[in-house]
């Protein structure tokens, strides 16, 4: 089973929502909550590291990187 990049959603105790992204391949191996409130985002980063199959290695610098430009 490859590797898929996943957008996961979280109802915050603020009130508001989070979405976040895990990588999966059969299992949960990394999870980032919470990196915007906007879905949108989320979904084009899940999708850019799906099409440039990622390596889980660079996922925490991938989310870095993320974070530093939103």
């Amino acid at each position: 089973m490859g590797l898929e990049y996943m957008v996961i959603c979280d109802q915050l105790e603020e009130g508001r929502t989070g979405y976040g992204l895990m990588v999966w391949d059969g299992k949960q191996l990394r999870v980032f909550r919470d990196l915007c409130g906007r879905a949108e985002p989320v979904l084009d980063l899940a999708r850019r590291c799906n099409l440039g199959r990622l390596c889980p290695e660079h996922f925490r610098e991938v989310v870095e990187d993320f974070l530093a430009a939103w």
